[in-house]
């Protein structure tokens, strides 16, 4: 099942629990805990975990992401061998989520039953508490740990947390942990897991250091994508967002001071009504605030609704949009706290528009220094085509000249390069690259990195051994950290293996092209030449990393 299935089911209407495949006790217990559907995000995660597959997504916050940890968590438990090491590992970004996930867990657990005791058995390790005592708790039986990468990766470290029963590692909050550079920490933990165990990562936006993660820890991943509602014909609507820190009364203001609405409308949570009506009171501007926008009668003379308080996902966008069209504003202005603005994609969507948050108003000196880093990168990437032989774009360009300045064509494609670093349009498959490599981040080959152990151990699932892949005898099958998003083809590859190492393009076996990465076959004595060759060679004019399998 995927997005497209939604809308509807062969038996008309949104889907029930009835339409995955789930145990019979857990949909009983998510129904009894008033979970009487699933939310869309469940519905499009649920099915790839169930078929042990790697899974990446998009999971944005207020979409059910916590009951749908806890329902995979309990299917798997209750499908393992009874036993007292923990079969998962769940990483998330602070103690508070911690905390939500523990909830989660008890109450989409709450069917399991042992001769003891039932329900999930679980520990927390984060920094807020003793080290020594959560060591202490890890000898009891369990069946979930779950904690911050930091704790968790230095429990595993010193033997205290046991890797080697784990059946699944779920990555909560990615975004926030890669952003807060405990990506590396990630990483390394994941790295001391058996090889073939499943890892799942939900992401509240999938950033580049997410996506750089993924490839190099996720194997062939599903990536479902949550369904969105019917785009709104916004007619005559301006839609704009503006990034803020948190919207109070004084952002609000200087929102309006640069708009210069002739009248408008604040949307805020209930609890900021008051508040914001005596700020706007004591201003004496034309300002109506109210916590929905069905309590705005429609009035021709509104010219601004401003969204003070996002709606968390598209159908409360929609429903804003067309909310904002029948009480006849022609400017719709939403303010992106840092918790919502990876929503604003999908917002775009819903109202046919690329929205991207702007920087507050009055904020100097910001875009010159966008200006400054595309500036920056496309001199770099001038420097990697004028040592080509022949340019990737240059019959492109000569063809354009013919028509137009080169000067023109090349402030065209540094606009088209800038408007994507600030998201203001979809990359394509080249620009998604170079997107990835923004500043500040080391590249994925520079990074000090472990491996998972290859020595095979048994695996506790019920449904037995899975991922298990034939290699020719005498070979051996690398990792190359680029696929077809990057236009890679096998004689990029084998042009790059052959020219860099000295190995010979008969030598090479099967090439396995993946979206964001690549499966090569090289003989097993010429293994490490390839990679100690490939670390300073380039694949399509860029370095890219080739490592062994992990599996």
């Amino acid at each position: 099942m995927g997005a497209e299935d939604w809308h509807g089911t062969e038996t008309g209407g949104r889907p029930d629990w009835a339409d995955l495949d789930l145990s019979a006790e857990l949909i009983t217990t998510l129904i009894g805990a008033g979970f009487e559907r699933p939310t869309a995000l469940q519905f499009s995660l649920l099915p790839g975990i169930g078929e042990e597959r790697d899974v990446l997504i998009e999971a944005p916050a207020r979409t059910g992401r916590t009951i749908a940890i806890g329902a995979a968590v309990a299917e798997l438990v209750n499908d393992c061998t009874p036993g007292d090491d923990p079969v998962v590992l769940i990483a998330t970004s602070s103690d508070d989520r911690c905390l939500e996930i523990a909830a989660g867990l008890e109450t989409c657990g709450a069917f399991i039953t042992r001769t003891t005791d039932g329900g999930i058995r679980y520990a927390i390790v984060s920094e807020l508490g003793s080290a020594d005592w959560q060591a202490q708790h890890l000898t009891e039986p369990l069946d979930v740990v779950l904690g911050t990468p930091r704790r968790m990766n230095a429990l595993i470290s010193a033997g205290k947390l046991a890797a080697s029963s784990i059946e699944m590692a779920i990555i909560d909050q990615a975004d926030d942990i890669a952003i807060g550079d405990e990506a590396g920490t990630v990483g390394s933990m994941l790295d001391r897991l058996p090889g073939d165990r499943q890892l799942v990562v939900l992401a509240g936006a999938l950033l580049p250091p997410v996506m750089d993660l993924a490839t190099e820890q996720l194997r062939d991943p599903v990536r479902p994508s949550l369904p969105t509602v019917d785009p709104v014909g916004a007619v005559g609507v301006t839609q704009r967002a503006i990034a803020v820190g948190e919207p109070t009364p004084h952002v609000i203001s200087r929102v309006m001071r640069a708009m210069e609405p002739d009248s408008a409308v604040v949307i805020t949570h209930e609890s900021g009504l008051g508040r914001l009506r005596q700020h706007f009171g004591l201003l004496n501007w034309p300002v109506r605030v109210e916590s929905d926008i069905d309590r705005v009668p429609a009035d021709r003379s509104i010219s601004t609704v401003i969204a003070a308080a996002l709606p968390t996902w598209t159908d409360g966008y929609a429903h804003l949009l067309a909310g904002t069209m029948a009480v006849g504003a022609q400017n719709l202005i939403l303010l992106a706290t840092p918790s919502h603005r990876h929503l604003l994609r999908a917002f775009g969507r819903i109202g046919g528009v690329q929205l991207n948050a702007a920087p507050l108003p009055g904020v100097e000196g910001l875009d010159a220094r966008r200006l400054q880093r595309t500036e920056d990168m496309v001199r770099e990437q001038l420097s990697t085509v004028s040592a080509q032989p022949t340019p990737r774009f240059l019959a492109a360009v000569q063809r354009l000249s013919t028509d137009y300045d080169v000067a023109d064509v090349a402030a065209a494609a540094f606009d088209l390069a800038h408007r994507a670093l600030l998201r203001e349009i979809s990359p394509g498959a080249d620009l998604a690259l170079l997107l990835q490599s923004g500043a500040g981040r080391a590249p994925v080959h520079e990074r000090p990195r472990q491996h998972r152990s290859e020595v095979p151990i048994p695996s506790r699932r019920k449904g037995g051994d899975r991922r298990q892949k034939d290699v020719e005898p005498g070979m051996i099958r690398l990792f190359v950290a680029a696929g077809y998003n990057y236009g890679v083809r096998p004689g990029d590859i084998v042009g790059a293996f052959a020219g860099e190492s000295g190995l010979s393009g008969r030598e090479i076996g099967n090439i396995d092209i993946r979206e964001s990465f690549t499966l090569v076959e090289v003989p097993e004595d010429s293994a490490d030449d390839v990679i100690e060759a490939m670390k300073t060679g380039t694949i399509k004019g860029r370095q890219i990393e080739v490592r062994r399998e992990r599996y």
